[in-house]
């Protein structure tokens, strides 16, 4: 809505779906801006999650958007800005990033949980 409003541009629907908006990135100027500045802002939450967790073994990263758009996370957009530290740029290059697309993982996780707790077989 930001790039929308400074633009003047105004669409048919008042608030366009998040697909439509990662589909339109190539045709649209307001959609492109709309993902780079995202994939700037996700790149920076995961650093910081990264940095935190001090995740050394790598960085999964799952949801909906970001299975559906794993190209994202592939561009050299996001992997430079993610390394983008002065004091530990040398750490946050050697983590590994990974986009999970199976929906079902967070099944997984509780299915093996509950065997290992007994709670199914």
């Amino acid at each position: 809505q930001f790039f929308r409003d400074k633009s003047g541009y105004q669409p048919a629907s008042s608030s366009p779906h998040p697909d439509d908006i990662f589909n339109a990135r190539l045709d649209n100027s307001n959609s492109a801006h709309t993902c780079q500045l995202y994939t700037l802002l996700y790149a920076r939450c995961a650093k910081n999650l990264a940095l935190d967790a001090l995740a050394l073994g790598g960085l999964y990263i799952a949801g909906g958007i970001a299975a559906k758009n794993v190209q994202m996370f592939q561009e050299s957009l996001f992997m430079n800005e993610f390394i983008n530290c002065k004091k530990q740029k040398k750490l946050l290059a050697h983590i590994p990033v990974w986009v999970i697309a199976d929906y079902n993982v967070s099944l997984y996780g509780a299915m093996q949980y509950m065997i290992l707790e007994g709670l199914c077989e």
